[in-house]
């Protein structure tokens, strides 16, 4: 009679071993970042039209922005056919940061339809280098002509530099 629980302990002990070392496999890869999201998703920067975001950079703790402190550089395509003037640009920091970014250059006015423009995006120091940075932007603009103020929305997600 005793040497059927003993098979059973057995039995369920196996089970017990392998399971544990399941465990700490997933405990170790975790702790070393396999699982971490940010890295399964690449860099994108989207924005809705007419406006197209061309090229990025997120930079922490850069000398080209003033002061030393972090900041996003964005090319941007504008395709709407007409001459827009911007009114306002923010990026909302959504992860890995804090806050917003208010650009610093001078925002364009009579922007000609399918050229492109600079923003450079002031951050504070909130970025640390190699962390995943996302955030929601926002560019209010006119038609050249027009008082009525439209808005383009996206967002970008990319690895501080």
């Amino acid at each position: 009679m005793h040497r059927k629980g003993q098979a059973a302990m057995e039995f369920l002990m196996t089970y017990g071993w392998a399971i544990l070392a399941a465990i700490i496999a997933i405990g170790v890869l975790a702790y070393f970042g396999v699982f971490n999201p940010s890295r399964l998703a690449g860099s994108a920067g989207v924005l809705n039209a007419p406006m197209n975001v061309d090229e990025f950079n997120i930079l922490a703790d850069d000398s080209s922005c003033s002061g030393g402190t972090d900041c996003m550089n964005l090319i941007i395509t504008q395709n709407s056919g007409q001459a827009l003037n911007v009114t306002s640009t923010n990026i909302t920091l959504t992860s890995g940061g804090s806050g917003s970014c208010s650009d610093t250059i001078l925002l364009p006015s009579a922007w000609s339809s399918g050229s492109k423009q600079t923003f450079l995006f002031e951050c504070g120091n909130s970025f640390e280098n190699g962390a995943s940075i996302a955030g929601n932007i926002e560019i209010k603009y006119t038609v050249t002509g027009s008082d009525l103020v439209q808005t383009s929305t996206g967002n970008i997600r990319g690895v501080a530099q």
